[in-house]
Parts: structure tokens; sequence; C-alpha cells
């Protein structure tokens, strides 16, 4: 995080289709555009702030997009719609958004969303990289192929 406040953001979901103009509501915020997934990560590692908005609909119901447990990961403030399954990720509150609104709202005030919940966001981060690395699966792995 940059120390005058929020420097970059990523954003990628079913809704980035309305993204230029949320983007042009919100001084600061740059619009990246498409980029290869081998430059993503990078990407990840530089941002502030990830927003993952989604819309549940009937067909998405079951779909939990891993790019949202990929931006926990990153350490970024990950912002996201609400939807089933996000209660696995422990995010704070403070991080889950209804409507463009609520997301604006909390872009405005990134920097302190960030600090007043640095310390769970954290916890969240290092539990998603224990539960999906390649040390966490491996044992998961042997034991389903019986070869423990």
């Amino acid at each position: 995080q940059a120390e005058d406040g929020i420097r970059d953001i990523g954003v990628t979901g079913v809704q980035t289709c309305a993204l230029p103009i949320f983007c042009s509501t919100i001084p600061g915020i740059e619009l990246i555009g498409h980029v290869p997934s081998s430059d993503l990560y990078q990407l990840y590692a530089q941002a502030d702030v990830v927003v993952s908005p989604h819309h549940v609909s009937s067909r998405s119901t079951s779909i939990f997009p891993f790019k949202l447990i990929e931006y926990v990961a990153s350490g970024a403030l990950p912002l996201t719609t609400r939807m089933p399954g996000i209660e696995q990720l422990s995010l704070p509150s403070a991080c889950i958004f209804d409507s463009v609104e609520q997301l604006t709202s909390i872009l405005h005030m990134a920097k302190e969303v960030w600090m007043r919940n640095s310390s769970e966001l954290s916890e969240c981060s290092v539990n998603i990289r224990n539960q999906y690395s390649i040390s966490a699966y491996v044992p998961k792995l042997t034991h389903a192929l019986k070869l423990d």
C-alpha cells in the first residue's frame, strides 16, 4: 500500500463490463484492461485493492470464483460481492459489498478499511495459502490415492 493511500486496484468478475463507467467516477483508479494470465500474479502483488464483482443468479449459485481465493492470498484488500460460499474465507464484513454505491464508499475509505481489518485479513491470507498450497495438497492426494 502506498504511504499516501491506495495505489492500484485489480478487478475481475462477471460485472466487469460496467467498470469503465464506474472507474471514471472515482479519482485514482486506473482500469488496466485485459491482462495475460501469466502476468496476473505480478499485478496482484502490486495491487493494494482487488475487486471481484459477481452477480449471483440461478446459473451461478454453485460457482465460486477461484480468483477471489487468489486475491485473499495476495495480501491486498479483497472486495467482493456477497455470494454462496463466501463465509468459507472468513473475510471481514467490511470487504463485502452489495451495491455499486457500497463499493464506491468502501473504495473511498479503502486505506481505513485495510488498517481496521489488517490483522484479520493477514490471518485470512495465511489460512488460504496454507489450505491451497502444494504442501497442503500432497498429503491429501497421497491419502486419496492410497499411497500412504
